[in-house]
């Protein structure tokens, strides 16, 4: 194609530009290249300068090169400009002639100007229009896990008119909350009732139309894409058919089968057909089918024919634009700490425990009695499995521990003043309005100590806690008639196996992992699928709540209009494409999947690339960055010998280039800057095309691991090192390929490699 049918507009940028680029000689070198229509502005980003574009395309030019900033700053801007003008909006090319050119401050800027505006020249010349993917999603959303996250994420949808599915594994909703007893109002420095205030949302929730609870319901398997979701679930058995029962409680009164009850902790006996509180929702009672007899005496009982033994698992399926993750925690099995003799000394419970048995719910009533008496000294471990290296812990902080320890502490002297609560601690950590309560929880008698413990041991019928008090720099000994772990939050079992169904990425802990949880948190690996509450991380009910709020909000942006995407996302060549899979195992997204052949999501996909290279059919490309496209601007940017080309990752790598521009920092006037959407999309033939081309050095600097759509620091490193052993291959020193982690606040870090890469290949010219 002609390059005449090209134009080329050159911003002066009010001489920030103009002033360190002689444009006359900028423009004769275009012209000589073979482009007809060179001009220049002051301000192109002006209605004037727009309008010279506008007038251009009117005129018949079919495809435009802007030389002015950075993309980052007006490329919308100037693709709004030719799009008005009736030329599809991805027929223009950016040249960043201030950040990367002006503003670096080296001598011959007008050199790199004059190769940045050519390479764009060639590289528009294989330019192709491009549409925006636009779809229609399913307007349901599906919330898998009952806790506090997912009756507020619910519950948000409903307020807002989106139906929703809550689907819940165990036979009611409320999660953990259920079982807390108790919650701090750290204002008015007291103890509440949580299901006076749990206890409503449920009932709001079991009458709202838009909500269709799912209790007693697995998802085991899913399909689809991201405004297209299909879950595969199953219920029950259902023993009891929940639209039949009363709940009048006959079957329970004639069972006679007891086993322990879960939702007291073990700490009493329920029957195998029971309700699991008196609130649950739904209200209906249920028989625990691994517990059940089948002796038939419940059926009997039943008036209302509720209860069918022979009831088998019922598979379903529900449509969902949006899934949305709430499938909680769990506390950690501290068993294995054979060091605090749990299940061994009956003194010895958890938190979770400690909180049933003060419940007014509880297997107590709410009677501070263990073993049949009431301590009179209580020992809370703080730290139990958690902010440790051993084997079996977990390295971070579980967030809550220190402030149910000062609850449980500050309640029992309150209201069982007669008991002495001394919490081991290793730090206290109580942020905000928690601080407070702990100044309160001291007034009340609760007595700090600094320190790890050893070991619980028994002597007798006496059980004491060796402790390092760190203060006092003693180790001491407590006595005890009761000891308190609080132990580390962990993933619960339905999100360790929610994960593995879904297949969304987790953290080395199982947590759920977010993408950015900074910038976009709840959001998951995969497009459309959404995590609140504690499965993405220990964290306390107002965080819970806070988060599910926000990620209901996000999940109703996604099913609410229709959805467009940028069209630099994947596609395959059907005629090419053998199905061979190897572009599944490496995307990092899981937007590429097998239905019928190979697909891939435009909504998942991140367009990193690395599925390209992986393809041996040469079946896959990314819009917008196609190989003939990438190897022209090569051609253009190199020009004459002597350059050093560095491929720039889009998003970090190649704005960190911007700030250092910004900020007036050098580098090497041989550098010639290339953005990509990462170095994952290039090849062994982009860097033997550059070397051929007289490239003395590839600089590959990507930043993308760290943002919310990049690769991980292996998949990078793995990437560059075939790359290296493929150069070397190829006859070219691989010291000649330098790889950079980029960092966005980094940018002087930037400029110093580039800088010593081009004094390590001089070193190397001088020695050769």
């Amino acid at each position: 194609m002609s390059v005449k049918s090209t134009a080329v507009f050159i911003c002066h940028c009010g001489g920030n530009i103009s002033d360190e680029v002689d444009i006359s000689r900028l423009k004769e070198e275009i012209n000589r290249g073979g482009v007809e229509h060179v001009h220049d502005y002051p301000y192109l980003c002006s209605d004037e300068g727009q309008y010279l574009i506008r007038k251009a395309v009117a005129g018949g030019v079919d495809r435009v090169v802007i030389a002015a900033c950075s993309p980052k700053v007006h490329e919308q801007t100037f693709r709004d400009c030719v799009e008005g003008a009736g030329l599809n909006r991805y027929m223009m090319d950016f040249a960043n002639l201030r950040e990367q050119c002006a503003w670096v401050g080296e001598e011959h800027c007008t050199d790199r100007a004059i190769d940045l505006v050519r390479g764009s020249v060639l590289a528009v010349q294989h330019a192709v229009p491009l549409q925006s993917y636009r779809f229609t999603p399913v307007n349901d959303v599906a919330i898998i896990g009952g806790g506090i996250a997912g009756i507020t994420a619910a519950r948000n949808l409903a307020k807002m008119g989106m139906r929703s599915f809550l689907i819940e594994e165990a036979p009611t909703i409320g999660g953990n909350m259920v079982k807390v007893g108790k919650v701090i109002s750290p204002e008015k420095l007291s103890e509440d009732c949580a299901m006076c205030s749990l206890s409503p949302l449920m009932s709001e929730l079991s009458r709202n139309g838009k909500v269709d609870i799912r209790a007693n319901t697995r998802v085991v398997g899913v399909e689809g894409k991201a405004g297209d979701f299909l879950l595969h679930l199953e219920s029950g058995p259902l023993l009891v058919d929940p639209k039949q029962c009363r709940s009048c409680g006959r079957c329970e009164e004639v069972c006679p089968v007891e086993v322990p009850d879960e939702w007291n902790e073990r700490l009493s006996m329920r029957k195998a057909v029971y309700r699991p509180f008196q609130q649950s929702v739904p209200a209906s009672y249920t028989i625990d089918p691994n517990a059940c007899t089948k002796c038939g005496a419940c059926v009997k009982a039943c008036s209302f024919h509720a209860i069918d033994l022979n009831r088998g698992v019922v598979k379903s399926e529900v449509s969902a634009g949006a899934v949305i993750v709430a499938t909680g925690h769990t506390e950690m099995d501290p068993s294995e700490r054979h060091e605090h003799g749990y299940a061994v000394h009956p003194e010895v419970i958890t938190q979770m425990e400690l909180a049933r048995v003060l419940a007014v719910n509880g297997p107590t009533k709410g009677r501070l009695e263990m073993n049949g008496r009431t301590p009179k000294h209580i020992v809370m471990v703080q730290c139990v499995g958690s902010r440790s290296d051993k084997p079996g812990s977990i390295p971070y902080c579980s967030k809550v521990c220190c402030i149910v320890a000062m609850k449980h502490a500050s309640y029992i002297r309150q209201h069982f003043p007669g008991t002495e609560v001394t919490i081991c601690y290793t730090d206290m950590r109580t942020s905000g309005p928690y601080e407070t309560y702990y100044q309160e929880a001291q007034k009340r008698g609760v007595r700090f100590l600094r320190g790890r413990v050893g070991e619980t041991v028994k002597k007798k019928d006496r059980v004491y806690v060796r402790v390092e008090d760190t203060l006092a720099m003693k180790a001491t000994a407590l006595e005890a008639d009761l000891v308190v772990l609080s132990t580390a939050i962990v993933p619960s079992e339905g999100t360790k196996r929610i994960a593995d169904v879904l297949g969304i990425s987790t953290t080395p802990e199982m947590f759920i992992r977010e993408k950015h949880p900074k910038l976009e948190p709840g959001v998951t690996s995969v497009q459309g699928i959404l995590v609140c509450g504690t499965a993405a991380g220990a964290k306390d009910i107002t965080e819970s709540i806070m988060q599910a709020q926000s990620t209901a909000m996000n999940a109703l942006g996604m099913v609410l209009e229709e959805a467009e995407v940028e069209p630099n996302y994947a596609v395959i060549d059907r005629a090419r494409c053998d199905n061979c899979g190897k572009c599944v195992n490496v995307c990092g997204q899981n937007a590429i999947y097998m239905d019928e052949g190979v697909s891939i999501d435009p909504l998942a996909c991140a367009g990193l690339g690395r599925c390209v290279s992986a393809c041996p059919q040469n079946a896959i490309s990314i819009l917008g960055a196609g190989d003939d496209m990438l190897l022209a601007r090569i051609d253009g940017v190199l020009g004459q010998k002597g350059k050093i080309l560095a491929f720039l990752d889009n998003e970090i790598g190649y704005v960190a280039a911007d700030s250092a521009g910004t900020n007036r920092l050098s580098y090497p006037n041989e550098v010639r800057i290339i953005a990509v959407p990462s170095v994952l999309r290039l090849e062994r033939k982009h860097l033997i095309h550059a070397f051929r081309r007289g490239a003395t050095g590839v600089f590959l600097g990507d930043g993308s691991a760290h943002s919310s759509s990049g690769a991980s620091k292996e998949t990078l490193a793995e990437h560059v090192a075939v790359l290296r052993m493929e150069v070397e291959a190829a006859g070219i020193d691989p010291r000649r390929v330098f790889f950079y982690e980029a960092y966005l606040p980094h940018f002087k870090g930037l400029a110093a490699r580039l800088t010593s890469f081009q004094e390590q290949l001089a070193a190397m010219e001088r020695k050769e």
